[in-house]
């Protein structure tokens, strides 16, 4: 987790606690947060997690920049009722394979109390007291990715596989990877 505070203009202290992995990030968050959302039959309820350094956020959102290119991987959430085997026996945060296009023309859901949001966090930047945040930032960066979280509803025939996110090691014969320097 990342640890980030922001006094804005009007008084008010913003303490960000962000998680820096999909690892990091709270079942219990989760289904917190959608409770109220009754999914339809056949749809399912899907995270982006939007992974960026908060430098490059915070300048992105300083300068009103359009279109920047963000890491985004969907995880599971939770699916009305359906026929489909995997996705009832979907767990959450497992990984969902589709296409871009599909997550795209999803339906975006804007939670009631979800505040881990990429607008949430440019508005507060924009309206921080400190015109210098952007150079402290870069200044103490660590080099870590925060994830932001969006949530859209997709048909579940949209859905092609779902990867679990905690795979075992295995033997792999073809590529080894020395750790030795960490």
């Amino acid at each position: 987790m990342k640890q980030f505070a922001v006094k804005t203009k009007d008084g008010h202290e913003v303490n960000f606690n962000f998680p820096t992995s999909i690892s990091e990030i709270s079942e219990n968050y989760l289904t917190k947060i959608s409770d109220a959302l009754h999914v339809a039959d056949n749809y399912s309820l899907v995270a982006l997690c939007y992974s960026e350094k908060l430098s490059t956020v915070i300048l992105t959102a300083r300068t009103a920049k359009q279109n920047a290119k963000i890491k985004v991987t969907p995880i599971f959430v939770k699916a009305g009722n359906c026929d489909i085997p995997f996705i009832k026996e979907g767990k959450m945060k497992q990984r969902v394979v589709t296409m871009q296009s599909q997550l795209s023309l999803g339906v975006h859901v804007n939670l009631p109390h979800h505040k881990l949001t990429l607008d949430f966090f440019a508005n507060v930047v924009k309206n921080a007291e400190d015109k210098a945040i952007y150079e402290k930032e870069l200044a103490n960066a660590d080099g870590r990715e925060c994830i932001f979280l969006e949530f859209k509803l997709i048909p579940n025939s949209d859905i092609m596989g779902l990867l679990d996110i905690d795979i075992p090691t295995i033997d792999n014969n073809y590529v080894s990877v020395n750790n030795d320097g960490e």
